[in-house]
């Protein structure tokens, strides 16, 4: 099977090309000679064209068409697909990891939102990290709701 950055070119060249032979197109003149109604010689011309149908280049032309619609659904569909498969996937590893900070940390998805050092466990005193140089008190997130 063809790349379809390949195939689908190729496919589009051929559709051109047979759509253009579809139609036989000539140009025709028809003259008319005879007496009008009072009986007086009358002529007359036309040219036209005449488009001619090839039903060899029309069922050629279609079986190109489906080429084309089967090119595109396959890979509009599949790579559709693979999207949402990934994004469904993302979205599980998103909810695991949800599950497993909860689970951690002793909550339920309806648990209200708490500061683990509120000043009270500390009686007003500054505990120093050291690690990182900090105040237990300047460390805390939410510092303004405890």
């Amino acid at each position: 099977m063809e790349s379809n950055d390949v195939a689908k070119p190729q496919t589009l060249l051929k559709l051109i090309d047979l759509n253009s032979q579809v139609w036989k197109v000539e140009s025709r003149t028809s003259m008319q000679q005879g007496r009008c109604g009072c009986n007086h010689p009358a002529s007359g011309s036309v040219e036209y064209k005449q488009a001619i149908l090839d039903e060899g280049k029309l069922s050629a032309l279609k079986a190109e068409m489906q080429r084309l619609t089967e090119q595109e659904l396959d890979v509009g569909l599949s790579g559709e697909t693979r999207a949402r498969a990934l994004a469904l996937q993302i979205q599980w590893l998103v909810v695991e990891i949800n599950t497993a900070f909860l689970g951690q940390h002793q909550l339920t998805a309806v648990s209200q939102p708490i500061c683990k050092w509120k000043r009270e466990y500390f009686m007003g005193e500054e505990i120093e990290d050291l690690n990182q140089g900090e105040t237990m008190a300047s460390f805390c997130p939410i510092r303004k709701f405890c």
